[in-house]
């Protein structure tokens, strides 16, 4: 395990159109097909459910986030029955992906943790963004050193020419997003790749401190490395997103 220690260093920059990777006929028409698929997973039709779910477990893991968005909603045991067992076979053919990462792009998936998702406001919020390797397709990703920061609801990115990926921050209720941020620098030595055996995994560790004050409240943070936008993974036909992290940030202890 490789641990790659944030840095608190702001760079002044103004904010920027986000980076996000140009659409692709065959991702579209894929996602399309999964829906589809997930929709009639509690057919009437008995044919039509097993036709369904042994097509979305043949798919693999890019049925994960839309069929565990799916069953979030008010269902029938039958759908959820079905639901458990796809991801439960995925998981088993996939055996290094994790249910609540993000999706897999290029052999790699990315969760982003933390070891607790309460912060008081002013103070350091840690987070870790850990790359897996997890198909055979997997070999080599370009080390993350700067990270940009987008502001969601502001549609605001403010970036670095070098980040290799970015933050994206979304206020929940009535918490209040800051007007401006600067990038995250990770590491500031020299770019590398790192190689990957199947189940590999690198933690890279992110400190925001002065990059980005929060205010009391509670926000959705995820991740995204430019796979596809900056060509870091080989044919990479979207961009690499992690799962979603909920933190709340409590009141101010400066």
């Amino acid at each position: 395990m490789w641990l790659l220690s944030g840095l608190l260093i702001g760079i002044p920059l103004g904010a920027a159109p986000a980076t996000r990777p140009a659409t692709n006929p065959s991702i579209a028409a894929m996602d399309k097909q999964i829906l589809e698929l997930i929709a009639v997973l509690d057919s009437p039709d008995a044919t039509v459910r097993e036709r369904a779910t042994l097509k979305l477990i043949n798919i693999g893991p890019r049925v994960l986030r839309p069929l565990r968005e799916a069953m979030l909603l008010e269902s029938t045991p039958e759908f959820t029955a079905r639901g458990r067992a796809i991801l439960a076979e995925i998981s088993n053919q996939w055996r290094y992906v994790d249910q609540q990462g993000g999706n897999v792009v290029g052999g790699f998936q990315a969760t982003l943790e933390s070891r607790t998702n309460t912060f008081a406001a002013g103070k350091p919020i840690s987070l870790s963004v850990v790359f897996r390797c997890v198909g055979v397709n997997g070999h080599k990703l370009a080390e993350t050193r700067t990270i940009d920061i987008e502001l969601a609801d502001a549609q605001a990115v403010f970036s670095a020419a070098q980040s290799e990926g970015r933050l994206v921050v979304k206020n929940i209720g009535d918490a209040k997003l800051p007007p401006r941020a600067t990038p995250i620098v990770c590491n500031s030595g020299e770019p590398h790749t790192i190689d990957f055996n199947i189940g590999g995994s690198v933690n890279t560790a992110v400190w925001i401190d002065r990059e980005l004050e929060l205010t009391p409240g509670e926000y959705e943070l995820h991740f995204v490395y430019y796979a596809q936008s900056k060509a870091l993974l080989e044919e990479a036909l979207e961009d690499l997103e992690s799962n979603t992290l909920r933190i709340k940030v409590t009141g101010q202890n400066r």
